[in-house]
């Protein structure tokens, strides 16, 4: 695809700089730029949605916390031996 641009002159002063150290040409150094910003917002937008996806709401949180000490006192209500594998005294020190 061929793109045109108009540049006003310190940002092609400051592209023809940046092409001349890194010994490439200037078309190169663009589409290297164009690329980079392309993959920060296409990052970006996918590290929002994971955090979303990751950050459970009220109502399934408090589900998440049920279905956990229903599972604890399942654990332990069916051991054989009388020690518990999630002490209640210790619950948010070590579990």
């Amino acid at each position: 695809m061929t793109l045109v641009l108009e540049l006003p002159e310190n940002l092609q002063r400051q592209l023809e700089e940046n092409a001349m150290t890194r010994g490439v040409s200037v078309e190169e150094i663009a589409l290297e730029m164009l690329k980079r910003d392309l993959f920060i917002e296409r990052r970006e937008r996918l590290s929002a949605r994971l955090k979303a996806w990751m950050q459970p709401d009220e109502a399934e949180a408090k589900e998440q916390r049920e279905t956990a000490e229903v599972l604890i006192q399942g654990l332990d209500e069916n051991r054989s031996s009388y020690d518990q594998h999630f002490p209640s005294d210790l619950k948010g020190k070590t579990w």
